[in-house]
């Protein structure tokens, strides 16, 4: 079966949506694991401290800090605060 142009732009919109979902839910996952890391390495997380995790999207960003986590000793050092 053939299909037509407007079935193949709909298909690829819908690959795109999913990729795009993945991604999203990637980024999500790795930011509750650094709050989550953060709050038991430095005690409980201001509000301000949990807005900058929040306004980082980039995964790469996310782990780096996350990374930190190992050496940093406060959230001073590692930009937070």
């Amino acid at each position: 079966m053939r299909l037509t142009w407007a079935d193949k732009l709909r298909n690829e919109g819908l690959e795109m949506g999913q990729e795009m979902g993945v991604e999203k839910g990637r980024e999500m996952g790795v930011r509750q694991t650094l709050l989550r890391q953060l709050g038991l390495r430095f005690g409980p997380l201001t509000d301000d401290v949990k807005r900058k995790v929040e306004e980082i999207h980039s995964v790469e960003r996310l782990n780096q800090i996350a990374d930190q986590i190992l050496v940093a000793r406060s959230l001073e050092e590692m930009g937070l605060r």
